[in-house]
């Protein structure tokens, strides 16, 4: 799965220090991709139960990494723990800002919840050399660093000087994410057309929604009409995820037998980024 990752460096300008975002492309095999995918959700996952027990609490528990358990580095834990400590400072804020307004005007204020998969390193914990990026995760129970492949540019290279900041893994998926912010904003209309609306998503999506976007869509399902629909046919799980992998499957199998990408992406319907993807896969 191609993901992006942004290093921030500073740089030097008319005095004054500049921060500059560099979003540059990883070449994932089929094992960096699981192993990556499965420390972005633990990253979320820790981060949403430290905020949850610092609001159960009521305070800053001031956690550090001895204090939690994940299968992550402990530098990694350490910027987990100040991700949820900012998640936490602006709810209490909220909750202060919600209490100074009339009681009429006052809402129900939301303990925010982190869904889309990432993992932040800081500066002092990765490196980026030779368009190799080398960064700790946690592998068989290790912590070890795991060498990625790059795409650097010579615009992207000139960029990257001074010292670098904090690094940042994450999908990079557009429109994956247009269709969970649609569905949900459907959802939220709850009107004569809110089914209409994510049942249309769901059709148009099938072919393109990698997994961990299948499961978030499968979310915002839960509690509609659409959802009573999908399981009175047994449909739910088979319609975005039976479909997908029946794709992928006969994708495979035609590459192995020499086809070329561009007409399996055509035969298929799969986007031809895909097919290349599992053409690398199939050659490690």
């Amino acid at each position: 799965m191609i993901q992006s990752k942004d290093i921030l460096p500073n740089k030097k300008q008319g005095g004054e220090i500049i921060q500059i975002t560099v979003k540059i492309k990883l070449l994932l095999n089929k094992n960096q991709s699981e192993l990556l995918s499965e420390t972005m959700k633990t990253y979320i996952n820790l981060v949403n139960r430290i905020v949850s027990d610092y609001v159960s609490a009521d305070s800053n528990l001031k956690y550090t990494s001895k204090d939690v358990f994940a299968d992550l580095p402990s530098a990694v834990k350490n910027q987990a723990i100040r991700d949820a400590t900012s998640v936490f400072v602006k709810y209490k804020k909220n909750i202060r800002a919600n209490a100074r307004l009339e009681p009429e005007k006052q809402k129900e204020v939301k303990v925010p919840i982190l869904k889309k998969p990432v993992a932040i390193w800081n500066n002092q914990n990765y490196s980026l050399k030779d368009d190799i990026l080398s960064c700790p995760i946690i592998i068989e129970g290790k912590s070890k660093r795991m060498e990625l492949s790059t795409i650097l540019t010579k615009y992207q290279q000139d960029r990257l000087v001074g010292k670098f900041g904090s690094l940042r893994i994450t999908y990079s998926q557009p429109e994956a994410e247009m269709a969970i912010k649609a569905a949900e904003l459907a959802k939220a209309t709850n009107n004569r057309s809110t089914s209409f609306v994510i049942g249309a998503i769901i059709a148009i999506t099938d072919k393109i929604l990698p997994t961990e976007y299948k499961k978030r869509l499968l979310e915002v399902l839960r509690m509609t009409q659409i959802e009573e629909w999908l399981r009175e046919e047994g449909k739910l799980e088979g319609k975005l995820e039976g479909k997908l992998e029946g794709k992928l499957e006969a994708a495979r199998n035609a590459l192995i037998e020499g086809i070329e990408p561009t007409i399996v992406a055509r035969i298929t319907a799969l986007p031809l980024e895909t097919i290349q993807r599992i053409k690398a896969d199939l050659a490690n």
